[in-house]
């Protein structure tokens, strides 16, 4: 497998922009190597990596303008589970998924968007606005989607654009563009608006809203009164714009508000 690395690129660009890409996939990885490598790419592939740890220390050391970012990263490079703990995991909801390992056929390698997501924070947070994130992936459910841009995504593609949709993508993103579809945008546009309006409170309730809690059962935890669930989820309600407790819980979890930990919890990513 090709480790974590640097790369020196001597073609020239008229307007090259630095990229780091993550991903765990070799073929994706030489895929984008390649595009890089056309005369007419404004793409200068910097680096690459494999999981969330190798991308921030090549990250620090090539300063790219913009990092491609897998959302379903394995954790680290030698990461493996049990089957049978696996199904157990995967049957959580956590989002954790096996792909099949090398190593032996009674363990999996797996991936998950929680650990690409964490990427996406970290990145945000260790370099602030000197970089430009895209996020990509397979899979395209408004949850996910809506998560990355939550994270600090400047856009996403999906991974099966055709070339010239990704050079578009890197490009747009690292001229501080959003690139997302017209369904993606109007998603974002919907979490960011209950983001600016939801209270530090209403998200504690709407957590345990999302994990199943009967109002009884909220309150207890939270150490207020019955009334006082009912009234934040009624303003809850109001913010998501539907009627009840269980469309606040679908609209959550369909928007990517909420997704689970994992280990049975719930985490509010507004």
């Amino acid at each position: 497998m090709t480790t974590a690395a640097t790369m020196t690129m001597t073609k020239e660009y008229r307007s090259p922009y630095g990229v780091v890409v993550v991903d765990d996939s070799e073929i994706f990885i030489k895929g984008l190597q390649s595009l890089a490598m056309n005369e007419n790419s404004h793409v200068q592939l910097l680096g690459w990596a494999h999981t969330p740890d190798e991308a921030l220390k090549v990250c620090r050391r090539v300063r790219p303008q913009v990092v491609v970012v897998d959302l379903c990263l394995p954790p680290t490079s030698h990461t493996h589970r049990n089957r049978a703990t696996m199904r157990r995991t995967a049957a959580s909801g956590s989002g954790v998924h096996p792909t099949p390992s090398t190593h032996g056929k009674q363990l999996v390698r797996y991936t998950s968007p929680i650990y690409g997501l964490k990427l996406i924070r970290a990145l945000c947070e260790q370099f602030s606005d000197s970089l430009r994130i895209l996020a990509t992936s397979s899979r395209k459910e408004d949850a996910l989607v809506a998560q990355a841009i939550l994270a600090g995504a400047g856009g996403f593609v999906d991974r099966d654009s055709d070339p010239d949709a990704f050079l578009d993508a890197i490009a747009r993103v690292a001229q501080g563009e959003a690139y997302l579809d017209q369904h993606s945008r109007q998603v974002a546009e919907e979490v960011q608006r209950i983001r600016k309006h939801i209270t530090p409170r209403e998200k504690e309730v709407l957590r345990y809203v999302c994990m199943g809690y009967s109002n009884q059962e909220i309150a207890e935890c939270l150490g207020i009164k019955v009334r006082t669930v009912e009234s934040y989820v009624r303003s809850l309600c109001e913010k998501f714009g539907v009627r009840t407790r269980g469309q606040v819980s679908a609209e959550a979890w369909r928007l990517g508000i909420c997704m689970s930990d994992g280990n049975g919890g719930v985490i509010i990513l507004l």
